[in-house]
């Protein structure tokens, strides 16, 4: 006996030295199923729990393992590697179940109800087991949500309390929710309607806050050439505020006197109106009148080349001619109506 166990301690030496620094993790596991087998997929809605090498069973027996598991257009892609000893119907029904509640996921295929073993041929390599023909069985983690929606009612509850919420605000204010309802409608409305407003507005937002950005050194620049402005107003802000006040007591005053001077200056420009109708009647005889006089100073200029020039000059004016006579209204100024 000593020299059987001496050789196999020989033998278990020779081995880790032939495998270096491997460990038990690195030797492979042995197979589920022997012999030739061939490879299918199975989609599933959700893979969750299910590891590399579990078992697929039929009929309660293992006819091979899962190779691995992927996602695809969201949805579980199992590939599996079935042994070619055991005739697998292509309708078969493939199920993610557990061993027990907290045991290991394995794969079940199943007949179809109402359909016989191949009725339909058996799987063969590259056959697909479409998601219609797939399902998972609950696992402990969703019998626990279950059991936890029935006791404290989960999202239940909440749904619950938003809905009495609701009809709480709802009870009496319907034709008020309604009319705000119908208003949002229309506010959305209006709104869709300006949307290439909107895009406008926002790309000459963009365009300016690009403007800002790179225009940023100047407006520091001007900003720190405000301060000293802005810190005199500051600390002369009494003196405006006492000049603002004594312009307005000024308008104030300005205002008193135009309303008490009103009547006075509305009736000397009332009698204004006689004499600058007058002077509009005569403008051609004082057009002439003053057209001799230039003519006059200029000849006398002329003929005289002293300082001093002795002459006379009389003036007739007829005042009736000044004066309308009666009953006859004097022509309406040029110009006015």
């Amino acid at each position: 006996m000593a020299v059987i166990g001496r050789a196999v301690t020989l033998v278990l030496v020779a081995l880790v030295g032939l495998s270096g620094c491997a460990t038990l993790r690195d030797l492979p596991l042995p197979g589920l199923v022997s012999g030739p087998t061939f490879g299918i997929t199975a989609h599933f809605p959700s893979a969750l729990g299910l590891p590399e090498q579990a078992a697929v069973r039929y009929n309660g027996a293992v006819v091979g393992e899962v190779v691995s598991v992927r996602t695809a257009d969201y949805a579980a892609v199992v590939d599996l590697r079935i042994s070619q000893r055991v005739p697998v119907p292509t309708d078969v029904h493939a199920e993610i179940r557990f061993s027990s509640p907290m045991g290991e996921a394995f794969v079940e295929l199943t007949d179809r109800p109402g359909k016989g073993p191949r009725a339909g041929g058996t799987l063969r390599a590259g056959s697909d087991i479409p998601l219609a023909a797939t399902s998972a069985a609950p696992s402990a983690t969703d019998l626990l949500a279950s059991v936890s929606t029935v006791i404290t009612g989960g999202s239940f509850a909440d749904m619950k309390v938003i809905i009495d919420e609701l009809n709480t605000a709802l009870t009496g204010n319907a034709p008020n929710v309604r009319l705000l309802v119908k208003r949002l409608d229309g506010t959305l409305t209006r709104l869709n309607d300006h949307t290439a407003d909107f895009d406008r507005a926002l790309s000459s937002l963009d365009r300016l806050s690009t403007a800002l950005v790179g225009d940023r050194a100047l407006i520091d620049e001007a900003l720190t050439a405000l301060e000293p402005a802005v810190r005199t107003l500051s600390e002369q802000s009494g003196q405006i505020l006492t000049l603002m006040t004594k312009v307005r007591q000024l308008s104030r005053v300005g205002t008193a006197t135009i309303t008490r001077t009103r009547a006075s200056l509305t009736s000397v420009l009332r009698d204004l109106g006689p004499v600058l109708d007058t002077l509009e009647r005569n403008e051609q005889n004082f057009r002439s009148v003053f057209e001799g006089i230039h003519d006059f100073g200029v000849k006398s200029g002329a003929a005289s080349r002293g300082l001093f020039t002795n002459f006379d000059l009389t003036l007739l004016i007829k005042l009736s001619d000044l004066v309308d006579p009666p009953g006859n209204p004097p022509p309406a100024p040029a110009g006015r109506r």
